[in-house]
């Protein structure tokens, strides 16, 4: 009837995206839906996009993600100030490979 607010599946990600992303549909102007989690931290949780579906993303994705978990930060956890970060192989704006430079540069604007 319409009224779900989760799904659970012990099945294939990719497949579960496909149908969710079917069923449900995307925000507008999203390209790429993404799989998100919560893990515990120190004070509260964090919460991590994509964790399983994308496997070939491009940098206008990245960017996508934070802004949709910004949004969900704000939302939902009721953080009104989130902190955005992307998980790289280091803090310094140079470190990473050119997608994750790429994507920390339409971050920052």
């Amino acid at each position: 009837n319409g009224k779900a607010k989760a799904a659970v599946s012990a099945g294939h990600s990719g497949a579960s995206m496909s149908l969710a992303t079917l069923r449900l549909g995307r925000l507008k102007g999203v390209l790429r839906p993404a799989i998100a989690t919560l893990m515990p931290n120190t004070t509260s949780k964090t919460l991590f996009l994509d964790v399983g579906a994308n496997t070939d993303c491009k940098a206008e994705n990245l960017f996508q993600f934070a802004i949709m978990g910004d949004a969900y930060a704000k939302e939902i956890m009721k953080i009104s100030k989130p902190r955005l970060a992307l998980l790289s192989n280091g803090e310094e704006e140079c470190k990473g490979n050119e997608l994750t430079k790429e994507a920390h540069q339409l971050m920052k604007q």
